[in-house]
């Protein structure tokens, strides 16, 4: 006889045999315990939740040769007051028909009205959110990331073009003691 047959006689052995009982013997019951973890988060977005998903164009306000500037509204929210903020890399924008024509002396900085902008690097500068927190225990507050940027060495007629970089950000939840 084959295993799936012996076990098929055993499962109609066991579903016609249906007078036994069933005895509990010792422990019958348990203690559960758990433990609820604090963990921090924050998040990052444009104004009304979304995102940048399309480049962004920084615009020349002053004379030829003065800084290309763009000013982008960023939302955050997070369960811990503090955070940190790094430029992952330097922003490089190159043009994009001509890789030896990029913008000079790209700077990044991060702030707001109440929180000093400072410049962002690879070392994290902190943060701090509105002190009191939302209804739903999140802090929240507006910042502004200010990107400028000198145009490229050359004349206009030799630097037209369109150029492209990217923009990498690390925001980090700073850690609270529990």
């Amino acid at each position: 006889m084959t295993v799936l047959k012996v076990l098929m006689a055993m499962f109609a052995l066991l579903l016609t045999e249906n007078s036994y009982a069933v005895k509990t013997v010792g422990k019958s019951s348990s203690k559960v315990t758990a433990t609820v973890i604090f963990r921090e988060f924050i998040s990052v977005t444009a104004p009304g939740g979304s995102w940048y998903n399309q480049p962004q164009e920084l615009v020349q306000w002053g004379a030829m040769g003065s800084p290309y500037s763009l000013d982008l509204p960023l939302v955050v929210e997070g369960n811990v007051p503090t955070f940190l903020v790094s430029l992952d890399a330097p922003v490089e924008m190159v043009n994009q028909a001509n890789s030896a024509q990029h913008f000079q002396d790209v700077s990044v900085s991060f702030g707001n009205e109440t929180h000093p902008f400072k410049a962002l690097t690879a070392t994290p500068e902190l943060f701090s959110n509105a002190t009191t927190p939302t209804t739903n225990e999140t802090f929240l507050d507006t910042y502004q990331l200010k990107i400028t940027a000198k145009p490229p060495e050359g004349s206009l007629s030799s630097t037209t073009g369109n150029y492209l970089g990217t923009l990498a950000l690390t925001f980090e939840p700073m850690a609270v003691a529990p």
